[in-house]
């Protein structure tokens, strides 16, 4: 399965939350055999501010298909005994219409909105080194929950970039590094370091590859 991974792209299909009601912070369940991993997610996702709650995290998905079926499912997708595949089928089996979302640490292309693809049992597939602003957009536009996509709206215009952040992003992509865009802008190097840092921080990332993947799953770059 680990070669299959690679190059998969995410089929997202947004507004398929099953359990979501209007108002109500989004119940998501976590699956992930690596401890660390589960604490990371938990801990990024209930410190955001969204209203998304951790309803469980499960080590495994014999214990997922245990506990109380929340409104979404984010689980890793290799995992021993049951995958992440076969929990997706069971989810759904058991409750049709559950939206269950792919993590993995193989590489993929960017997630693309697509049709729904009836031959993948997940809503979508993510890279697990996915930004969380990004990673909460995702699971807002594929659950349709209202709360979430009021949040999204209102993050999305509070920490616009500035033009010059936003080009800093563009000759990131082409390969420049900080002393080569100082010169393309006729800046000072210190300040394209203040540009980039000013977008890290609106775009929630810690690294230059976070934030142009960010920027590119938000179609502004």
């Amino acid at each position: 399965m680990a070669a299959r991974q690679r190059g998969v792209t995410g089929n997202i299909t947004e507004g398929t939350g099953h359990h979501s009601r209007s108002g109500t912070p989004l119940r998501l369940g976590i699956v992930d055999n690596d401890p660390l991993v589960l604490r990371m997610l938990e801990r990024n996702i209930n410190g955001s501010g969204a209203p998304v709650e951790v309803a469980w995290t499960a080590s495994s998905a014999v214990d997922a298909l245990s506990r109380r079926t929340p409104d979404m499912v984010l689980t890793d997708l290799q995992m021993p005994g049951v995958d992440g595949a076969e929990l997706a089928r069971r989810m759904h089996a058991a409750s049709p219409g559950i939206p269950v979302v792919g993590i993995t640490a193989f590489a993929i292309e960017q997630p693309t909105r697509a049709e729904h693809d009836d031959s993948s049992p997940f809503a979508a597939v993510l890279d697990k080194i996915i930004p969380t602003p990004d990673l909460l957009a995702e699971l807002a536009r594929i659950s349709g929950n209202a709360s979430m996509l009021a949040w999204l709206a209102g993050e999305s215009a509070a920490k616009p970039l500035s033009d010059q952040e936003l080009e800093v992003m563009r000759l990131y992509t082409d390969g420049l590094t900080n002393e080569a865009i100082a010169h393309r802008m006729h800046v000072g190097l210190t300040t394209v370091k203040t540009y980039a840092r000013r977008a890290f921080e609106k775009l929630g990332t810690h690294s230059r590859t976070e934030a142009v993947i960010a920027c590119l799953r938000r179609g502004l770059i």
